[in-house]
């Protein structure tokens, strides 16, 4: 019982998402976010894809799509709507939802 417990306060525990993410999204439709699964660090392949099948189908039937899968890596580039920011920011799988940055070189 007290493993079931301990599952219950894990699922409750996902990253969270900003509002002005949040309001981006609602504005244009869809955002393009890095999602970042929480596995640990040594985690085999197999885990990580595991992970990232499980958030992936939980978000199934909201507007996304995959823009870059990043095969076994923790991470995937969507583009997502408002929707399933608020899943992805729910999920106790998901370490971390960002936008992409770009940075210039420095020369």
């Amino acid at each position: 019982m007290l493993s079931t417990a301990g599952c219950a306060v894990a699922q409750s525990s996902g990253p969270g998402v900003s509002g002005e993410l949040l309001a981006k999204a609602r504005a244009q439709g869809v955002v393009q976010v890095i999602v970042t699964m929480r596995v640990p660090p040594d985690a085999p392949a197999a885990t990580v894809e595991t992970v990232k099948r499980s958030v992936l189908d939980a978000i199934a039937a909201t507007r996304h799509r995959i823009v870059y899968p990043l095969p076994n890596l923790p991470q995937v580039v969507l583009d997502a709507s408002e929707d399933t920011l608020r899943l992805l920011g729910a999920s106790p799988h998901v370490l971390r939802i960002q936008e992409p940055r770009l940075s210039r070189p420095s020369s």
